[in-house]
């Protein structure tokens, strides 16, 4: 076990010790959710293997007082670690503030991309100040983005087709492409070339007789095709 590690006293926190470390390791160690937690400098306390996968790191990597830039260029400079909703910098850093986020993974060599929703909140000391934070990484909340970008709540999903209009692949492509994915994004997750993803949006905005993004999510939001899933996406998520 790593030695305890002190935060900047200037800051009024208080000290990890290995007694916490090692609860850290047995509340979140084993979780297939990724886990970490970072001091107010931004510098790893905690982090489970299911994190540490999620950034490309072998598991069981130490990574006690490390930064998270720092330990990504130590290794093989291959992953790319960044914000992918709308939301700045600074929810990355420790505040009072709770806040949820997306981060993207990528593995420049293999193309392969991974998105991560991200709770973050803060863990006070008993004078109510920030010693450290703690992120919660989930996989399923990508089933519902588009909820979170076109609607007030999920409770309207749907898991059959509204419309037989649109093949398999389709829904698949406008299911990402209405969450605001790029051609090669999507491209990505379906595993087939972006040429291929502009053939399919072509078809669709074809067959609702659209010529533009705007225009085309106007028409799908007006016909309540914005709330389909598909199957596979909930069998497999990404």
């Amino acid at each position: 076990m790593a030695d305890g590690y002190s935060m900047d006293p200037a800051i009024g926190s208080q000290s990890f010790y290995d007694e916490q470390i090692q609860f850290l390791h047995k509340l979140w160690g084993k979780s297939v959710d990724p886990w970490c937690v970072k001091g107010a400098d931004d510098k790893f306390i905690f982090a489970n293997d299911a994190y540490l996968d999620f950034l490309g790191v072998p598991p069981g990597t130490s990574v006690l007082g490390i930064l998270e830039k720092k330990l990504l260029s130590s290794l093989d400079g291959l992953h790319s670690i960044n914000l992918y909703s709308n939301v700045s910098n600074s929810c990355l850093f420790p505040s009072q503030q709770r806040s949820s986020f997306i981060l993207r993974s990528m593995n420049r060599s293999s193309k392969s991309v991974k998105f991560l929703y991200i709770d973050k909140y803060p863990l006070l000391d008993l004078r109510g100040k920030v010693y450290a934070t703690c992120f919660h990484g989930r996989y399923d909340f990508l089933l519902s983005l588009s909820m979170f970008h076109h609607r007030s709540n999920a409770t309207c999903v749907k898991t059959v087709p509204p419309t037989e209009a649109f093949t398999e692949r389709e829904w698949e492509v406008l299911y990402f492409l209405q969450q605001g994915f790029s051609r090669t994004e999507i491209a990505n997750l379906l595993n087939i070339s972006p040429g291929t993803i502009k053939i399919h949006i072509n078809h669709l905005y074809k067959k609702t007789k659209t010529s533009s993004y705007p225009d085309f999510i106007k028409l799908c939001s007006k016909y309540d095709l914005l709330d389909y899933i598909p199957e596979k996406f909930f069998i497999r998520p990404l």
